[in-house]
């Protein structure tokens, strides 16, 4: 299982959003539900070369359709992604040595007429 195999599996644990975690987009589906970004990453060095572990930097989306309802999705996405630290992640996913976030962002998006949290994080795996 790789990390967004691992992510995906993580935020589905979340009441609500269960089958209803995509990557970059949104396949149309109501509200609640989270989108994720994540990369490779960027490997780790050393003298004799490139290392197995590396950090990933990554974004998650939480869309809701009431500022309360967005509110719930974040404390309990804040306090899982805090939880990935020093474990292993998902159901047999990397073992995550560190993890930090920014400021979770909120906002109102007019188009789709939901609220919307950003949370972006790195990841030491």
């Amino acid at each position: 299982m790789n990390f967004e195999e691992a992510l995906t599996y993580e935020l589905e644990t979340i009441p609500g959003l269960s089958g209803k975690v995509y990557p970059i987009s949104t396949p149309g589906k109501g509200a609640p539900y989270a989108q994720y970004q994540s990369s490779f990453g960027r490997q780790d060095k050393a003298l004799a070369g490139h290392l197995v572990s590396k950090s990933i930097e990554g974004e998650i989306n939480l869309f809701a359709k009431s500022y309360g309802e967005l509110k719930d999705l974040e404390n309990v996405a804040i306090a899982l992604i805090v939880g990935f630290e020093q474990r292993t992640i998902g159901d047999d996913g990397p073992f995550v040595y560190e993890i930090t976030y920014e400021q979770p962002v909120e906002m109102f998006e007019s188009a789709p007429k939901l609220h919307r949290c950003v949370i972006s994080f790195n990841v030491h795996i």
